[in-house]
């Protein structure tokens, strides 16, 4: 009898290990979901941003950089209220564009 010799693994064996797998895999992804209100703190940032940055560059008006600023607020209140589909609607709708400038020219001007 050959001590060295291998043994194939048994079909159980593998549905063990299978089992082993998908369940930490779906309890690794269970813990690395994100709050509902996620969504709504990188908006909410990212639309900000946006205003600053216009603001920045003074390339849109006061007045188109203050009703920004208010539906970011109503976005705000509705995403603090629950109501995370209506804020991001709301954010959606806010439609600044992009600025061609880095946030990191921001440090350097002040």
């Amino acid at each position: 009898m050959n001590r060295h010799s291998a043994q194939s693994p048994s079909p159980l064996s593998f549905v063990v290990a299978a089992l082993v797998v998908a369940s930490s895999t779906s309890a690794l992804a269970a813990s690395e979901r994100l709050p509902t209100d996620a969504a709504c703190h990188a908006y909410d940032l990212h639309v900000l941003t946006l205003i600053e940055d216009h603001g920045l560059l003074d390339d849109t008006s006061a007045d188109v950089l203050g009703k920004a600023a208010l539906q970011m607020l109503d976005a705000r209140i509705a995403c603090r209220e629950g109501d995370i589909n209506r804020g991001l609607q709301l954010y959606a709708t806010i439609n600044l564009g992009s600025v061609r400038m880095s946030p990191f020219y921001r440090i350097f001007t002040h």
